[in-house]
């Protein structure tokens, strides 16, 4: 087989994949599912960031950043 029909051909399943990549995205952002998991993820992850923080014996409660190379 020629290096060109093999590329040809790869070429052509890589735009067909990618085509239904895209529409599948697409149809994805527009369900309103999906934004409801994104949400509800994001508001864990913000309230165990506001936990590590702020709550009592917080991980990051004594940590400072060095100001330069020397201690």
């Amino acid at each position: 087989m020629h290096t060109s029909t093999t590329m040809r051909h790869w070429m052509h399943h890589f735009h067909d994949g990618s085509v239904k990549a895209a529409r599948y995205t697409g149809h994805l952002l527009h369900e309103k599912s999906f934004w409801g998991i994104v949400v509800i993820l994001t508001l864990i992850a913000g309230v165990l960031t506001l936990m590590a923080l702020f709550g009592s014996g917080a991980v990051l409660q004594n940590y400072s950043m060095p100001y330069g190379l020397y201690y």
